[in-house]
């Protein structure tokens, strides 16, 4: 930090205490109009900070509610998803993400079955990414028959689907996909 003004054009940058004594006395004060103590410029710094804080805590998922057991949702969230897989899901994955028996086997027509999405299959290979591209885009390019949702569901009703069957996966298959990469 400068400790000194130009006494022609003074300053704009914070001072110690000190030093700003040094230079508000007398003739010098015009020197210094755009000096700001260390303490002002702390406070300014202070309340960007604290609006910064506040602002990031307003950007969370899951409205600063606490997470599910440590994982990227909350519980307000695995209910909306419970809803919204209730009425767009469970005709195909069935009740409690579990899938249909033969998914892994190819249907006469060459597509797949809808897999599991309780951490028994292949979902949780996936980052977060990719399966709400799968929810955008549907089934097809993957060789399945799902619809694509992106016109259908609102972003945060596709994310609450993905909480809502990751609430199923045990914490082994959870900590495996975030060690994967999975909230990319």
């Amino acid at each position: 930090m400068k400790t000194g003004c130009n006494k022609t054009t003074g300053c704009n940058y914070a001072l110690p205490p000190s030093i700003f004594k040094q230079y508000a006395t007398g003739n010098n004060l015009k020197s210094v109009r755009n000096v700001i103590t260390f303490e002002e410029q702390a406070m300014k710094n202070g309340i960007w900070i604290l609006c910064l804080c506040v602002w990031i805590a307003g950007c969370d998922q899951g409205n600063g509610e606490p997470k599910v057991n440590g994982r990227w949702y909350a519980q307000s969230q695995v209910n909306l998803g419970k809803k919204v897989y209730a009425e767009n899901c469970i005709g195909c994955h069935g009740g409690n993400a579990r899938g249909t028996f033969s998914w892994r086997n190819a249907n006469p027509d060459g597509s797949y079955p809808p897999p599991p999405l309780n951490g028994t299959a292949h979902a949780w290979h996936h980052p977060l990414g990719v399966l709400k591209k799968v929810i955008n885009e549907g089934g097809i390019p993957m060789g399945g028959k799902m619809p694509a949702f992106n016109d259908k569901l609102k972003d945060d009703e596709k994310l609450a689907v993905i909480s809502y069957f990751q609430s199923f996966w045990p914490d082994e298959i959870y900590n495996a996909w975030i060690s994967r990469g999975g909230l990319n």
